[in-house]
Formats: structure tokens, C-alpha cells, sequence
């Protein structure tokens, strides 16, 4: 999907992409989030062990948003029962070509 996003994107194009760092697949938060989603047909998968990598290697400038951090700048910090391991990472990455 990144390759053909990549080669239909004009210069200043954009696009944003979540991810899932490898660390959290053990936690149980993960992994009952994971079986909710297989129950609806889809898997949490990745192809990309680092899309940041990937998309920088493609010309792609990123940044990079922590899920705890992107909540509190937007006034929304996550409750205090939340598996913070699993939250920092989960990632926005947001890029421009």
C-alpha cells in the first residue's frame, strides 16, 4: 500500500498512517484488542517494521505522535487505567512528500 501511495503521490502530498511497535504485542491490552478485531474480520498486522524508515527511504518527511502525548496536546489524556506500555507504542505517523 505504501509503494502505491507513494507513487501516485504528487510533491506536498500527505498522508497519515497508524502503527503498532512490535513491543506491545505481549501486553494484554493488545492482545484483547487484537481478538476484538479478529472477531470483525480483520487482523492487526504490519508489513512494515518501521514505516517511518520505509517512508523516509521513499522521500517522505515524518513525524512521529506517541498516543498518550498526541491525547494530552489535545486535551485529551488517556484514563489512568489505560496500559500506558501498549499506548506509547501506538503511534500516529504523519508524513509529506
Amino acid at each position: 500500500m505504501l509503494a502505491a501511495v507513494t507513487g501516485l503521490s504528487a510533491p506536498g502530498s500527505r498522508i497519515a498512517v497508524d502503527h503498532l511497535e512490535a513491543t506491545a504485542d505481549d501486553r494484554p491490552a493488545m492482545r484483547s484488542t487484537a481478538d476484538v478485531v479478529r472477531r470483525m474480520g480483520a487482523n492487526l498486522t504490519s508489513t512494515v517494521d518501521s514505516p517511518v524508515q520505509w517512508l523516509a527511504a521513499h522521500g517522505w518527511r515524518t513525524t512521529v505522535s506517541r498516543v498518550p502525548a498526541l491525547g494530552e496536546r489535545y486535551g485529551r489524556p488517556l484514563p489512568g487505567y489505560v496500559d500506558l506500555a501498549a499506548s506509547n507504542a501506538t503511534a500516529l505517523v504523519a508524513a509529506v512528500r
